[in-house]
Protein backbone atom coordinates (compact mmCIF):
# COMPACT_ATOMS: atom_id res chain seq x y z
CA UNK A 1 0.00 0.00 0.00
CA UNK A 2 1.45 3.51 -0.81
CA UNK A 3 -1.52 5.53 -0.87
CA UNK A 4 -4.56 6.56 1.55
CA UNK A 5 -7.70 7.51 0.28
CA UNK A 6 -10.05 8.99 2.49
CA UNK A 7 -13.35 11.08 2.51
CA UNK A 8 -14.00 13.86 4.47
CA UNK A 9 -17.46 14.83 5.77
CA UNK A 10 -18.99 18.13 5.13
CA UNK A 11 -21.43 17.75 8.08
CA UNK A 12 -18.48 16.83 10.68
CA UNK A 13 -16.63 20.18 9.69
CA UNK A 14 -19.59 22.48 9.76
CA UNK A 15 -22.44 21.07 11.44
CA UNK A 16 -24.48 24.62 11.38
CA UNK A 17 -24.03 27.27 8.64
CA UNK A 18 -21.63 30.11 8.51
CA UNK A 19 -18.66 27.92 10.21
CA UNK A 20 -16.19 25.73 9.62
CA UNK A 21 -13.73 23.54 12.04
CA UNK A 22 -10.19 22.49 10.43
CA UNK A 23 -8.07 22.58 13.47
CA UNK A 24 -7.81 20.27 16.80
CA UNK A 25 -8.44 16.60 16.84
CA UNK A 26 -9.70 14.83 13.93
CA UNK A 27 -11.05 18.25 12.23
CA UNK A 28 -7.34 18.48 11.64
CA UNK A 29 -6.61 17.30 7.74
CA UNK A 30 -3.13 19.25 7.58
CA UNK A 31 -1.82 16.99 10.56
CA UNK A 32 -3.47 13.43 8.59
CA UNK A 33 -1.41 14.95 5.55
CA UNK A 34 1.70 15.49 7.82
CA UNK A 35 1.13 12.20 9.42
CA UNK A 36 1.45 10.38 5.68
CA UNK A 37 3.84 12.45 4.27
CA UNK A 38 6.00 11.68 6.94
CA UNK A 39 5.16 7.65 6.93
CA UNK A 40 6.06 7.97 2.79
CA UNK A 41 2.21 7.72 2.01
CA UNK A 42 0.54 9.51 -0.77
CA UNK A 43 -2.83 10.89 -0.28
CA UNK A 44 -6.38 10.78 -2.44
CA UNK A 45 -8.44 13.45 -0.81
CA UNK A 46 -11.91 12.73 -1.58
CA UNK A 47 -14.19 15.85 0.15
CA UNK A 48 -17.39 15.52 -1.47
CA UNK A 49 -19.44 17.38 -0.57
CA UNK A 50 -21.21 14.23 -1.37
CA UNK A 51 -19.12 11.47 -0.36
CA UNK A 52 -21.30 8.36 0.32
CA UNK A 53 -24.77 6.98 0.53
CA UNK A 54 -24.21 4.83 3.31
CA UNK A 55 -24.32 8.09 5.32
CA UNK A 56 -27.10 10.33 6.64
CA UNK A 57 -27.35 13.04 3.60
CA UNK A 58 -24.14 11.59 2.04
CA UNK A 59 -21.69 13.11 4.13
CA UNK A 60 -23.90 16.51 3.07
CA UNK A 61 -24.13 19.06 6.02
CA UNK A 62 -27.77 17.77 7.60
CA UNK A 63 -28.70 21.55 7.54
CA UNK A 64 -28.21 21.71 3.94
CA UNK A 65 -30.70 19.34 3.15
CA UNK A 66 -33.90 21.39 4.94
CA UNK A 67 -34.70 22.78 0.91
CA UNK A 68 -33.37 26.54 2.54
CA UNK A 69 -30.45 25.59 -0.18
CA UNK A 70 -32.63 24.57 -3.03
CA UNK A 71 -32.51 21.12 -4.87
CA UNK A 72 -29.02 19.21 -3.23
CA UNK A 73 -26.26 18.38 -6.06
CA UNK A 74 -27.61 20.74 -8.57
CA UNK A 75 -25.77 23.82 -9.67
CA UNK A 76 -27.98 26.77 -8.15
CA UNK A 77 -26.42 29.43 -6.66
CA UNK A 78 -28.25 28.67 -2.85
CA UNK A 79 -26.50 25.12 -3.31
CA UNK A 80 -23.43 26.58 -4.17
CA UNK A 81 -23.39 29.21 -1.24
CA UNK A 82 -24.41 26.15 0.91
CA UNK A 83 -20.97 24.07 0.55
CA UNK A 84 -18.40 26.86 -0.99
CA UNK A 85 -17.45 27.57 2.46
CA UNK A 86 -16.46 23.90 3.76
CA UNK A 87 -14.87 23.62 0.28
CA UNK A 88 -13.02 26.59 0.19
CA UNK A 89 -11.49 25.82 3.77
CA UNK A 90 -10.62 22.62 2.68
CA UNK A 91 -9.18 23.37 -0.63
CA UNK A 92 -7.12 26.00 0.92
CA UNK A 93 -5.27 22.99 3.58
CA UNK A 94 -4.81 20.56 0.74
CA UNK A 95 -3.53 22.88 -1.70
CA UNK A 96 -0.03 23.52 0.44
CA UNK A 97 -0.01 19.51 0.70
CA UNK A 98 -0.38 18.78 -3.15
CA UNK A 99 2.34 16.67 -4.71
CA UNK A 100 3.22 19.31 -7.12
CA UNK A 101 4.47 21.46 -3.99
CA UNK A 102 6.50 18.49 -2.60
CA UNK A 103 3.12 17.43 -0.28
CA UNK A 104 1.52 14.08 -0.30
CA UNK A 105 -1.89 14.72 -2.28
CA UNK A 106 -1.77 12.85 -5.47
CA UNK A 107 -5.46 13.11 -6.39
CA UNK A 108 -8.77 14.95 -5.61
CA UNK A 109 -11.73 13.51 -5.71
CA UNK A 110 -14.43 16.75 -6.61
CA UNK A 111 -17.74 14.03 -5.96
CA UNK A 112 -18.74 10.75 -5.22
CA UNK A 113 -21.68 8.16 -6.62
CA UNK A 114 -22.15 11.13 -9.08
CA UNK A 115 -24.68 10.27 -11.48
CA UNK A 116 -27.26 12.43 -13.72
CA UNK A 117 -27.86 15.22 -11.40
CA UNK A 118 -27.15 18.12 -13.86
CA UNK A 119 -29.63 19.33 -16.60
CA UNK A 120 -26.71 20.91 -18.42
CA UNK A 121 -25.07 17.60 -20.19
CA UNK A 122 -22.09 19.75 -21.10
CA UNK A 123 -21.18 20.14 -17.06
CA UNK A 124 -18.90 17.05 -16.91
CA UNK A 125 -18.02 17.70 -13.53
CA UNK A 126 -19.63 19.70 -10.44
CA UNK A 127 -17.97 22.18 -8.33
CA UNK A 128 -15.79 24.02 -10.40
CA UNK A 129 -14.55 26.55 -8.10
CA UNK A 130 -12.91 23.75 -6.44
CA UNK A 131 -10.65 23.41 -9.56
CA UNK A 132 -8.74 26.79 -8.41
CA UNK A 133 -6.74 25.13 -5.76
CA UNK A 134 -5.46 22.56 -8.47
CA UNK A 135 -1.62 23.64 -9.61
CA UNK A 136 -1.37 19.91 -10.99
CA UNK A 137 -3.07 17.73 -8.80
CA UNK A 138 -5.58 15.61 -10.95
CA UNK A 139 -9.53 15.83 -9.94
CA UNK A 140 -11.53 13.42 -10.45
CA UNK A 141 -15.20 12.20 -10.09
CA UNK A 142 -16.66 8.78 -9.48
CA UNK A 143 -19.91 8.25 -11.94
CA UNK A 144 -21.62 5.40 -12.88
CA UNK A 145 -19.86 3.49 -15.80
CA UNK A 146 -17.16 6.10 -16.18
CA UNK A 147 -14.19 7.43 -14.17
CA UNK A 148 -13.16 10.92 -15.87
CA UNK A 149 -9.72 12.58 -14.50
CA UNK A 150 -8.50 15.25 -15.64
CA UNK A 151 -5.32 16.45 -17.84
CA UNK A 152 -3.61 18.03 -14.97
CA UNK A 153 -2.78 14.29 -14.38
CA UNK A 154 -0.74 14.00 -17.01
CA UNK A 155 1.11 17.12 -15.84
CA UNK A 156 2.01 15.93 -12.42
CA UNK A 157 5.51 15.99 -11.38
CA UNK A 158 6.22 12.43 -8.88
CA UNK A 159 8.64 12.73 -6.50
Amino acid sequence: MNTLSFYNHWGFHAPWPDAVKFEGGAHDIARLYEISQNVGLWCSARPGPYINAGLNGGGHALWSTTGEYGTVRDNSTKWTVAWKLYTDKFDEITARYQASENGTVVMYQIENEFARQWKDANKKFPNEVQYQYGKYLPYFAARRNTFPVSPRYLQLQWR
